[in-house]
Parts: C-alpha cells; sequence; structure tokens
C-alpha cells in the first residue's frame, strides 16, 4: 500500500504525532517533543523540532510504515526522531545522561505516557560524557574554522549552528558542580561563570546572533572570544 502524506504546509509535531498514531496504531507506545519548542525559547526556521517515539518493540514490518513519514518530516528540515523502546530507555540513561538529562527538563508529551518524567537517570558516567562531547565538538568546531575564518558570514553560521548543542552541555555541566541548571540558557551560563572562570558574554553574543540573525559584535573577534570561552570551560571539567 502507497501511502501519501500532502500536508500544505509544514508539518507541525502534533500532526506528526497524530500521523504516525494513524500508521502504527497500539504499537505506539507515546511521542515527546524535547529541546527548545518545549522550553520556550523555539525561534521559527532557526530551531527544529526534536522529537522521542517510544515503540512498543522494534518489529522492522512496523518501522517500515513509517519510513515515508519519517523521510517527508526530515525533508521539511527536522532532525529524524528518536526511536527507542521503553526496555531501551531504562538501559541508555547510564551511557547517555546528558542527553536523557535534558530531555527530562524540557519536554513535553503529544501522544500516550510520559515515559521520561519519572525516571530515574544514573549520573555516574556525566562527567565523562560532558568531557568528550565538549571536547569532541570543541575540536570540531576548530577545523570547520579553517575554511571559514576569512568568510564572516560562514564564521555566523558556525558559531549559531553551535551554540544550542554546548548550551545544552553547559547547563549540565552545572550539575558537575552540585547545582540543579535552571531553565533558561543565559542563567545557567551566567551560574557556570560563577564556578568557572570565563567570559559568559561571549556566549550571550552568540546566543544573541543566533536569535536575531546580527552579529553584536565583528564576527572575527566574537569567534576569538567564544572559543577561549568554551576551552577554559573544557579545561575546568577536565580537572574536576
Amino acid at each position: 500500500m502507497v501511502i501519501i502524506f500532502d500536508f500544505g504546509k509544514k508539518m507541525t509535531p502534533e500532526k506528526f504525532s497524530e500521523e504516525l498514531h494513524r500508521l502504527w496504531g497500539d504499537d505506539l507506545r507515546s511521542i515527546v517533543l524535547f529541546g527548545s519548542a518545549a522550553a520556550g525559547d523555539f525561534v521559527e526556521k532557526v530551531s527544529d523540532y526534536n522529537l522521542l517515539v517510544v515503540i512498543r518493540q522494534h518489529d522492522p514490518s512496523v518501522l517500515k510504515k513509517a519510513g515515508p513519514l519519517f523521510q517527508l518530516w526530515n525533508k521539511q528540515g527536522n532532525p529524524l526522531p528518536l526511536v527507542f523502546t521503553p526496555q531501551e530507555i531504562l538501559k541508555s540513561t547510564d551511557v547517555f545522561p546528558v542527553e536523557f538529562l535534558d530531555i527530562k527538563d524540557h519536554h513535553r508529551t503529544l501522544r500516550g505516557e510520559d515515559p521520561i518524567g519519572s525516571l530515574n537517570i544514573d549520573t555516574r558516567n556525566l562527567r565523562h560524557e560532558l568531557e568528550h562531547e565538549l571536547k569532541g565538538k570543541w575540536l570540531k568546531l576548530r577545523q570547520s574554522h579553517l575554511v571559514s575564518e576569512e568568510d564572516p558570514e560562514a564564521l555566523c553560521e558556525l558559531m549559531g549552528k553551535s551554540v544550542s548543542v554546548f548550551s545544552v552541555l553547559l547547563r549540565h555541566t552545572l550539575r558537575l558542580f552540585g547545582e540543579e541548571p535552571p531553565l533558561p540558557k543565559e542563567e545557567a551560563i551566567a551560574r557556570l561563570a560563577q564556578k568557572v572562570p570565563f567570559d559568559p558574554q561571549a556566549l550571550g553574543d552568540v546566543l544573541s546572533l543566533k536569535s536575531t540573525g546580527k552579529p553584536p559584535r565583528p564576527p572575527a573577534e566574537m569567534w576569538a572570544r567564544y572559543m577561549d570561552a568554551l576551552k577554559a570551560i573544557i579545561d575546568a571539567v577536565d580537572n574536576l
């Protein structure tokens, strides 16, 4: 059977949820919206819709039914949803504490029961994952700079695309210093600056760039301050 999705405008998370339930029926346990759209700081045409889909079990024949829907969702500029079974969620929190903590902090259940709200997340590997993610993404950012350092627009795009991920990692870095992170990114960065010596305005400028599309100062200057601030945080995590 060929399933044709015809939406006159960009699909919403609610519409995706409705269509996936139509395809999977009782095999669909839950759909959770997380990230900026659930946190209240979604920026149209800039932010993503992030979804966690909980399926009863990984049955290839059931998964195949949703292939065209997932492709359309992705084609419209959204990340592909994370698909887990309930058992996989329980067995994954120790490996991905940052991701599950962030979903727990910012999520809204679109369908089914909330699979995250009462979840006990194992944080024993939190420092290790944060160090790995911060260093890896900082090094990748530095490599990307090699082909964009003479292009202010490319620099702005590089910073704007990276700051959301780093903001998530920095929020959870606060947990390493014994503090529950506040929900707003800017407040979490300010709190972290009380624990680690770095320039919080360097990150604030990049967040402003992402939300407005306009750099508040020369891009090359922003870049240097941004990278220095991130490196200072990475060193602090490494030294814990």
